[in-house]
């Protein structure tokens, strides 16, 4: 008579622990998939040097049907990675020597 009892209470109780188990795992998953659509959306900002700036040099291709000539867009690229750095460094910096402070 117990276990006909007990059976529907220790399945209630399982479906709970993994019903549990699957939200905390879920929940630790959320910041995941912030941080991939963050860096999805950045990377495809129209900087040279990322695919943002790829897209730049494709739509005039498509409107006038000619290539930018691959110097130009090497240079392009080139100066556009070296601000990218130059930035990455400044904030860098910027984040070292004056931190934020909470009051």
């Amino acid at each position: 008579m117990i276990k006909k009892i007990l059976r529907p209470i220790l399945i209630t109780l399982i479906q709970l622990i993994v019903l549990v188990i699957i939200h905390n795992a879920l929940y630790r998953l959320y910041p995941m998939n912030h941080t991939s659509v963050a860096f999805g959306i950045t990377n495809l900002l129209p900087i040279p040097a990322l695919d943002g700036g790829r897209i730049l040099f494709i739509i005039p291709e498509l409107i006038f049907r000619k290539r930018v000539p691959a110097k130009y867009e090497n240079f392009i690229h080139f100066v556009g990675f070296v601000l990218l750095i130059g930035f990455m460094i400044y904030v860098t910096f910027q984040d070292i020597f004056n931190p934020i402070t909470i009051p």
